[in-house]
């Protein structure tokens, strides 16, 4: 009987046991992973596909994810998926947490990812992951604590990024580096000397002082290899590298940042080292990063070089017009939500650089605010922002046009908005030009163009513009622009024209128009120019010679006399549909009276002027008959009045077949003392001017 109940309690134990040992024997964790993929869908928002599921339980649970698929939005045309992984595995210290503690995952490792990066010409992209509607459903709730995270091991990952908009279709390698312990026990403990100094060709970069890195030699993956110290002593540094073309240019770079594992670890730096070519222009990152997750506590130092600014706009983002070659280094951080670009310090062409420039990142289009600075600045280094070609010698046009006919870039223009301030304490550029110093400060906003304002020096006076350019329908600008001329120094002005003068020049002008550039805007405006001066001196040689007296021209050339007096000038002249129509204009000398009189077509290009001088004085030897300013802007022709000329040239000659001496009578001037009317014409225009 006792033998029977026992047969019977071994059965009753036996069947429960063996139906859990066959369970476990016939148990595959593959039976999970209709209910895991689910929840990972929902939580990325997307499809997610696992093939196999391993777990090896223990005091530390492994589990391994084969054939890992993460799809693309839905709605996105592009069948291949936008992540794929053929292992991904992790290690969970279940016991620890079990008893209490954080969440901790010892190590994680993912075995040849595969990234798909793309975006659609209409603007979609499938690496934009819209988790709002998860994130939000529901009454808000306590952030979850994050988990401990150790190793992160990445071998043989690959990724390709096609962005149309960015003409961009580049190849990526991605793997992580473990450093060997004898490099590490002799990597030099990293100080915020060692991750921020850049010192490349020469340029000092605001940073503490500290051993230069040797300049660097080829492009920027040659010398990707020359890790720094702070990267030399993580454990572990992941590699990242790119090929292909960006922006249409070839693209190939190398990142190199410390171990993943330390991305949440707030109280060590990430330090971060990036190499980066696209075509010509060069970029180089280095230093260190506190919360690189949301890029803060940034301590980086970024160096940019290339033959044109305008090459950076698709690295960027920022519209920058072209310009010369550069080579411009400094500071890079993140604070209220604007990445800074701080302590410039380059150059430019022939000008230096200096100064700020911030960016608040926005999905419809960034706001840049720029704040700069030049000690020198060389104006054919500025020719990009009014449509020339920037440097010594633009091209020349084929038409001999001289007005800049750029198109305005509306794109550009409307792609950021911009807050610009930049002062030039000197300006150079040859001879020619009479400026001495610049301030600028302009907005850009929707793609309206406020100027308040824009200041050229020249001497102790300046020129100021003021006003707004706005876009139209069909392309171009709306121009509405105001100039004002205070206290010119006319000794500038005559020595950019190759000759002598004094005194102070004053004004205004405006202009009214629509066109797509400078030329156009010029070419189709509405307006009106007022200058006028009261004294100061005029080189006599422009006096005599626009009266052609022979005699008095060589006398001043040689010096005697070297200047005359300017008793007044006038200029009035409309403009209407881009043709400058003189009003009046009078330049009245203690020794003769010049009127001009005439019009300048800006569309043609073309000029057609006439000035006739009136002696003051008793004089012999003057030829007085008009002079003619005709031709256009890039070759125009100075010349006599030839009917007048050889009018009195002619009974000068037939005089002196009479009588030798009567052949001077056609070139005696016996003067005059008669008012120009400059005085009254000019304290006219000053009287409109000061209201």
């Amino acid at each position: 009987m006792a033998r029977r109940a026992a047969r019977r309690w071994l059965l009753w134990l036996g069947i429960p046991v063996l139906l859990v040992a066959l369970a476990v024997a016939l148990f595959r964790w593959d039976w999970l992973i209709p209910i895991i993929e689910p929840r990972a869908s929902a939580a990325l928002g997307r499809e997610v596909k696992l093939e196999h599921l391993h777990v090896k339980l223990g005091r530390t649970i492994v589990v391994t994810a084969e054939g890992v698929v993460v799809g693309n939005p839905e709605g996105f045309n592009d069948p291949t998926p936008f992540a794929r992984i053929d292992r991904l595995a992790a290690a969970v210290n279940a016991w620890d947490w079990w008893r209490g503690a954080p969440l901790t995952l010892p190590w994680i490792e993912a075995d040849r990812p595969v990234l798909n990066i793309r975006a659609m010409p209409d603007g979609s992209a499938n690496y934009i992951f819209d988790t709002d509607g998860q994130e939000n459903a529901g009454e808000p709730s306590e952030p979850a604590q994050q988990p401990q995270i150790g190793a992160v091991r990445i071998r043989d990952g690959e990724g390709k990024v096609i962005l149309p908009q960015l003409r961009a279709d580049f190849g990526l390698h991605i793997e992580t580096e473990e450093a060997t312990p004898q490099a590490a026990a002799e990597a030099p403990a990293a100080t915020p000397e060692s991750t921020l100094v850049i010192a490349e060709n020469g340029l000092p970069l605001p940073a503490p002082p500290a051993p230069p890195v040797p300049p660097r030699q080829g492009s920027a993956t040659a010398d990707a290899n020359a890790i720094t110290p702070a990267l030399e002593a993580e454990p572990s540094r992941i590699v990242v590298t790119a090929e292909g073309t960006y922006a249409g240019q070839p693209i190939t770079g190398r990142l190199v940042g410390g171990g993943l594992l330390s991305l949440r670890e707030a109280e060590k730096p990430w330090p971060v080292q990036l190499r980066l070519d696209n075509g010509p222009t060069n970029v180089s990152l280095q230093g260190t990063l506190s919360d690189p997750l949301h890029f803060q506590g940034a301590a980086l130092q970024l160096v940019l070089a290339g033959p044109d600014m305008g090459l950076l706009t698709p690295l960027t983002g920022v519209p920058i017009p072209q310009t010369s070659a550069y080579r411009v280094a400094g500071a890079l951080d993140y604070s209220a939500e604007r990445i800074r670009f701080s302590d410039i310090r380059g150059t430019v062409g022939r000008s230096d650089l200096g100064g700020e420039v911030a960016v608040l990142p926005r999905r419809e289009r960034p706001d840049v605010t720029v704040n700069l600075v030049s000690e020198r600045v060389d104006l054919d280094d500025l020719a990009g922002f009014i449509g020339e070609a920037p440097g010594d010698k633009p091209p020349a046009k084929p038409s001999g046009q001289v007005l800049p006919d750029t198109p305005v870039n509306m794109p550009k223009l409307t792609a950021a908005d911009v807050h610009v301030k930049y002062r030039a304490g000197s300006i150079r550029g040859g001879r020619s030009q009479p400026l001495d110093n610049l301030r600028a400060e302009f907005d850009v906003v929707d793609g309206n163009v406020d100027l308040h304002p824009i200041s050229f020096g020249i001497g102790r006076g300046q020129m100021l513009f003021t006003g707004k350019l706005s876009p139209v329908d069909g392309g171009g600008l709306r121009a509405d622009v105001k100039a004002q001329f205070q206290r010119i120094d006319i000794s500038k002005l005559m020595s950019a024209a190759g000759s002598e003068g004094g005194g102070t020049l004053s004004g205004r002008a405006e202009l009214r128009s629509t066109g797509a550039s400078l030329a156009q805007l010029l070419g189709r405006g509405d307006g009106r120019v007022t200058l006028t001066t009261s004294g100061g001196n005029l080189s006599a040689l422009l006096v005599d010679l626009s009266g052609l007296r022979l005699a008095n021209a060589i006398l001043s050339a040689l010096g005697i006399p070297s200047r005359t007096s300017l008793q007044c000038f006038i200029a009035d002249l409309a403009l209407k549909d881009g043709t400058l129509d003189t009003q009046s204009m009078i330049i009245d000398t203690d020794e003769a009276i010049i009127v001009g009189d005439g019009q300048v077509n800006l569309a043609r290009e073309q000029i057609g002027y006439r000035l006739r001088t009136q002696s003051r004085e008793f004089t012999i030897g003057a030829l007085s008959t008009d002079i003619r300013i005709s031709g256009s802007f890039s070759d125009p022709s100075v010349l006599p009045e030839p009917l007048e000329l050889g009018a009195r040239g002619g009974a000068a000659v037939g005089l002196a077949f009479i009588n030798p001496l009567l052949a001077i009578l056609p070139t005696i001037q016996f003067g005059t003392d008669e008012d120009s009317g400059c005085r009254a014409l000019a304290n006219r225009a000053g009287s409109r001017q000061r209201r």
